[in-house]
């Protein structure tokens, strides 16, 4: 974690804006397979990756945009329109608010190959 923290913070400071880091444990206090086996059914691949990861991640960091004020929150688009339903979805990320925050689900009109050839 030390490595990528460094090259974020570093990535932050050349591009002028604060970064925050937030430690958790949603590893470690799920039993993921028991909800593997009970839901798999209804998700693609596991618990986490169909359903957990994109709610729980911005769980954590919920309190976060409340203290700083924050009203937008950007989230980077991990599918394009033409893909399945996964935990993280701009049908469902770009509908989630709390306190003044909204959430954006970024790049979601684009494949990740249309995404590459932006850069």
């Amino acid at each position: 974690m030390e490595k990528v923290g460094a090259t974020y913070e570093d990535f932050a400071r050349a591009e002028g804006v604060e970064i925050n880091f937030v430690k958790t444990n949603l590893h470690e206090f799920l039993n993921e397979g028991p909800l593997n086996v009970e839901f798999g059914r209804f998700i693609t691949g596991s618990w986490w990756g169909g359903f957990h990861h994109r709610i729980s991640s911005l769980g954590c960091v919920a309190p976060l945009t409340v203290k700083k004020k924050i009203s937008n929150l950007l989230i980077a688009s991990s599918i394009g329109p033409e893909w399945y339903a996964w935990g993280s979805h701009w049908l469902v990320d770009n509908k989630i608010r709390w306190a003044e925050c909204e959430i954006h689900n970024d790049g979601y009109k684009l494949s990740r190959q249309k995404r590459l050839e932006t850069c």
